[in-house]
């Protein structure tokens, strides 16, 4: 115990002498500290709640769709509308993209992030909107470039808007599209992908006008760009939703063996997906 003592002050004495190589060496052990805890606090929240804002983000599961080899692959719109409209394990079965978007004008034009998702998104997350509403069920079918509505984030309607309540109804211009805001949701709610904010969601039936692609490429089932989320019927287990979802795939790829053959269908929790947590 005395050498350590004597060993102590002797270091002590030399970081005395030296200030200049103490206080580096007090900010690096800080910043150490600091980045160690900053990566444990995101690890945190993504493991534990990797959809802030949901309601029961717990019954929430991403569908993925599997190639041959057994990679992950992303899904086109025809698989999801069968998938939406043939299975039973979940109360709402949700498709998405998430995209940068141009909105303003031409000249003065920003980028801004945002997630083209289907009519039913916010239902399957469970989100009520902070002022305004989220779609209908009009603007929830499957009609191409028929519904020229826009949601906001908080954030963006803060820094944009100044929280002025009247932005409701306003014209926001979107790759050109001019888009009618018609929400915005909820403050600690931000998306469908962990450790981003976006700002914008619009149909995903407006696909072809955002992109200008046209509509082909929501037709086309062997066109696969996008993610699928549902939430679980009361009840029911990720394992019996995960047996029922690949027996569809296995029928999809014979039906549909042009596109489909080979495609299997995978269902994981939010922080395993592949697409989700990257």
């Amino acid at each position: 115990m005395t050498t350590l003592s004597k060993d102590l002050r002797y270091a002590l004495r030399g970081l005395l002498k030296n200030p200049g190589f103490t206080a580096v060496a007090v900010l690096t052990i800080g910043l150490g500290i600091g980045a160690n805890t900053t990566v444990f606090s995101w690890m945190h929240g993504l493991l534990l709640n990797p959809l802030p804002g949901v309601a029961q983000a717990e019954r929430v599961v991403v569908i993925e769709n599997t190639a041959a080899n057994g990679d992950a692959i992303t899904s086109s719109y025809l698989d999801y509308r069968d998938y939406r409209d043939n299975l039973k394990s979940y109360e709402t079965l949700a498709l998405l993209q998430d995209t940068a978007f141009a909105v303003g004008d031409d000249r003065s034009a920003e980028r801004v992030w945002g997630e083209l998702v289907s009519g039913n998104y916010f239902d399957t997350m469970r989100v009520q909107p902070e002022i305004g509403r989220f779609f209908s069920r009009a603007e929830s079918d499957d009609a191409q470039n028929a519904h020229t509505v826009v949601v906001i984030s908080h954030n963006y309607w803060k820094t944009r808007y100044h929280l002025d309540r009247s932005v409701i109804g306003a014209t926001l211009r979107v790759n050109r599209t001019p888009l009618t805001v018609i929400g915005v949701a909820p403050p600690d709610f931000y998306g469908s992908q962990s450790g981003l904010e976006f700002e914008l969601w619009a149909p995903i039936t407006m696909y072809g006008q955002l992109t200008h692609t046209g509509t082909w490429m929501l037709r086309d089932r062997s066109t696969r760009n996008f993610e699928m989320f549902a939430r679980l019927q009361p009840g029911v287990t990720i394992e019996h939703a995960r047996a029922e979802t690949q027996a569809l795939a296995n029928r999809m790829a014979v039906a549909n063996a042009d596109a489909d053959q080979g495609i299997g269908a995978e269902v994981l929790p939010v922080w395993k997906s592949h697409f989700t947590t990257q």
